[in-house]
């Protein structure tokens, strides 16, 4: 759970690695403060304060498997009601169940999009490491292609 200690509204998510909970926070901080974070009220809500001592962070509890978690996600979004009152865009779980992006979000991205071509794409003129690419193969490893 991130809180803004001033106005006590709250966001509620997962991380599939407890013991990395801190670094997850400090990944929504940077986010923020990048300006690129993916929920917009959580972004409005930053923007508005520019300051990352007003929120904080609690691990509310530990789950043994992802189905749990997720269902424990949708629990304290419904008990705190952090979708209506809070940050949350969604009824929680691993899907975005509960939020409908509007026509204009849609044209926006869209817009935004079809400009990252040639030279406008930020990894334009790159290359990814060998070290990098053994790391995508690694993952890539066993997932049905085409499916």
């Amino acid at each position: 759970m991130i809180m803004n200690k001033q106005n006590k509204k709250i966001y509620i998510g997962l991380t599939k690695n407890v013991n990395n909970a801190d670094d997850r926070f400090k990944q929504h901080i940077r986010y923020l403060k990048g300006n690129y974070h993916h929920n917009h009220k959580l972004q409005r809500d930053f923007n508005l304060h520019k300051c990352t001592d007003m929120y904080t962070h609690h691990l509310l509890c530990k789950c043994s498997s992802i189905k749990l978690a997720e269902k424990m996600e949708k629990f304290f979004i419904a008990y705190y009601n952090s979708k209506y009152c809070g940050f949350n865009l969604n009824d929680g779980g691993l899907s975005n169940k509960g939020y409908t992006q509007s026509d204009y979000a849609k044209k926006v991205a869209s817009e935004v999009h079809s400009k990252l071509i040639g030279e406008k794409n930020p990894f334009f003129g790159r290359r990814h490491s060998e070290k990098t690419k053994m790391i995508i193969s690694k993952k890539n490893k066993g997932r049905n292609k085409g499916k």
